[in-house]
């Protein structure tokens, strides 16, 4: 098969996808799977070898990270039952002193996104940004542009997060660098964005949503309180203690990752190194530390899991809630994206098995675009017709994966480089920008203007970063 044949096959296939899921509102892991079976077909498989890929691509991917999103499902109904994004955000906005208290809620999301899904850290700062943006009158749009852009960042570019994980594992390269190299290179991405567009995004005056602008006066003021850091919300985490879960499986998997090769491999230092360094068992210690949360705030923890759970008596007992409800609401989170990933595995496997590909990738490596650039430029554009950062992470992995010897850069800076294309455009066919456009006051137009415009420009930002580290030889 010709390489062009094989770009319009997979045009095809992204055309159809779009369609199945913006027109017939039909669910993503149908449309996904729906899609890849005629496209395994037409590249080249009997219909036996294109289910058997499918199955294939799905169950790897999953066996490589399907406990990673569970735990970070648990992560993440921690975080919620428990308060602690609250001081994480006080944190910031005390760091701050005040001024451009935007960075606390975007710095909070920042932190919160890695091991925490997108729409979870989206759904955590809504009411905190919401609060300071009616204090300090300063416009939902000025917050949105950059919490959205700190919460994307690190789903984009920092493992745990499913995607760049899956992409870190597919490609080979060390997951320990992918974590510190993916957040030096978010952070410094964020604060460059962030002084281009400080000015420009808090120019049209958007109001909170109406439910936090009436809220009851009582629970306005201990919002306000906890936002600010002129109160405190009843009986909440530490800092610190809100911090510790979040960082222990980051710090725990970067240090293993350049600790193990000072051992022999046959030492038991060695042995314990990579043991905590392992991804399972990193956010496993992590999820242990959160549940810690709960400690000495017994009946607020009962009182919300009751809330959020029917199932829960009055009487039942804080075990039941933190090893029952929280564990089970975590599994039915989880399963989404579990499926998402899996079938996103599948369309990636299948495209990576066809032998056109290989030629594409060829094609595009003797075009004269920079090496570097090409996983960009793929991921960019699988995000712009997917909708989905997973989706066009792994699409782009299974294209990039067959010429990363003849493009001759490093597996880390290929997946720093579709982890930073992933991050734009964010538009439409993002269910995760209608979910933040909703929680903050934007119109779709006014979507397109503080949340895609700023996608694009980030992306770039970032791109541009791992260009230069690559350059003079850090990413080798």
């Amino acid at each position: 098969m010709l390489p062009s044949t094989f770009l319009l096959i997979l045009i095809g296939a992204v055309v159809f996808l779009m369609f199945f899921i913006l027109k017939l509102k039909m669910n993503p892991v149908l449309a996904i799977l729906l899609v890849t079976i005629p496209l395994a077909i037409l590249l080249g498989n009997s219909p036996a070898e294109a289910i058997e890929a499918i199955n294939q691509g799905f169950g790897a991917t999953l066996t490589s990270i399907g406990i990673v999103i569970i735990l970070g499902s648990i992560m993440a109904v921690i975080v919620q039952d428990t308060g602690a994004a609250i001081p994480i955000a006080n944190f910031f906005v005390k760091l701050v002193r005040g001024k451009n208290v935007e960075l606390g809620p975007a710095l909070a999301g920042y932190i919160l996104s890695i091991p925490v899904f997108g729409d979870i850290t989206t759904l955590l700062m809504a009411p905190i940004a919401s609060t300071l943006a009616q204090k300090h009158k300063i416009s939902m749009a000025k917050m949105a542009v950059f919490i959205c852009v700190g919460l994307n960042i690190t789903h984009a570019l920092v493992p745990p997060t499913p995607g760049i994980l899956a992409v870190t594992l597919q490609m080979g390269a060390d997951l320990g660098r992918v974590i510190l190299f993916g957040s030096v290179i978010g952070i410094i991405g964020f604060f460059i964005l962030y002084f281009l567009l400080r000015d420009w995004s808090g120019k049209e005056m958007i109001q909170p949503i109406k439910e936090y602008l009436e809220l009851p006066e009582e629970l306005a003021g201990k919002q306000e309180q906890a936002a600010t850091g002129e109160g405190v919300l009843d009986n909440l985490p530490s800092t610190f203690h809100s911090f510790l879960p979040l960082f222990l499986p980051v710090i725990l998997i970067t240090v293993a990752s350049f600790m193990k090769v000072s051992f022999d491999p046959q030492s038991t230092a060695y042995t314990i190194i990579t043991f905590l360094g392992d991804r399972v068992i990193a956010l496993l210690i992590g999820v242990a530390a959160a549940m810690t949360l709960a400690i000495g705030r017994m009946e607020k923890v009962k009182a919300i899991a009751r809330k959020n759970d029917s199932r829960l008596r009055e009487d039942c007992s804080l075990l039941e809630c933190i090893f029952g409800s929280w564990v089970t609401r975590a599994l039915q989170m989880a399963v989404l994206p579990l499926l998402i990933t899996g079938m996103g595995g599948a369309f990636g496997r299948v495209l990576a098995a066809a032998p056109a590909a290989g030629g594409l990738a060829e094609t595009i490596a003797a075009s004269g675009i920079p090496a570097l650039a090409i996983p960009w430029v793929i991921t960019m554009a699988m995000m712009a017709c997917l909708g989905s950062m997973t989706m066009a992470q792994l699409t782009s992995a299974a294209l990039v994966l067959p010429i990363l010897p003849s493009l001759g850069i490093s597996p880390l800076a290929a997946v720093l480089a579709i982890g930073a294309g992933a991050i734009g455009p964010n538009h439409v066919n993002n269910s995760g920008f209608w979910v933040f456009s909703g929680f903050y006051n934007l119109n779709p137009k006014q979507a397109l203007k503080y949340i895609t415009f700023p996608s694009v420009v980030m992306s770039i930002i970032l791109f541009a970063i791992v260009f230069v580290l690559n350059s003079i030889g850090l990413l080798g």
